[in-house]
Order: C-alpha cells, then structure tokens, then sequence
C-alpha cells in the first residue's frame, strides 16, 4: 500500500489530468473537476503548505461545480485552520490542514 504525503496527493492529482494553476506567484491543482474553483490543493512547498486544502462552499449558489459527495469523504480528513474575509462572503475560501494524507487521497479516489 502506498505511503501518502502532501507531495505524492498533489502530484498524483496532476497526474490525473485535474486542473492545475501554475502561475509565479500561485500554483494549486484542483481536486477534481470543476467549471467554477471551489476546492483546490497548494503544493507542499506553498505559502499555503500549513492549510494547503483551500474549499468554498459558501459559494455553492454560485458555484455548480461544488460536489457535496466528495467534500462529505474527505471531510474526516481535513480540519479548518482560517478562512478569507474577502468583501463578498460567498468568495471566501475555507483554508484546511489535511489529518490524515492516507485517508484524504483514498477519499479522492486516488
């Protein structure tokens, strides 16, 4: 069985074909796919390495892309650390630490 860790999920979602963002300043792979971002992973060595699951559901009005199935699994896995406050709630992200990499990448089906 494989030992997984925050570089082995991201890159395996890479390796998926999910989308990535692959700016200077701001990379992240989403976790599955989506018209609308709402859930996305930064990479290990990240601003966001600390809380590096970055998901909105507030936006879920808006956002036809949020998968309620896949949160609900990896939900046990993930703990929230922070969320933006951004002027329009409904762009906020809710920053979260993964507990348990194994779990989390079984969750996504990887």
């Amino acid at each position: 069985m494989m030992k997984w860790d925050h570089e082995k999920v991201y890159k395996a979602l890479l390796a998926r074909g999910e989308h990535p963002k692959l700016s200077e300043k701001d990379k992240y792979v989403v976790l599955y796919n989506q018209d609308t971002i709402c859930a996305v992973l930064y990479p290990p060595k990240s601003s966001c390495a600390r809380a590096p699951v970055h998901l909105n559901p507030l936006g879920i009005r808006r956002c036809r892309s949020w998968d309620m199935k896949v949160y609900e699994k990896i939900r046990p896995h993930i703990s929230p650390e922070r969320r933006d406050f951004k002027v329009d709630p409904e762009q906020d992200f809710v920053h979260y630490s993964v507990t348990d990499w194994n779990k989390f990448a079984t969750a996504l089906g990887l």
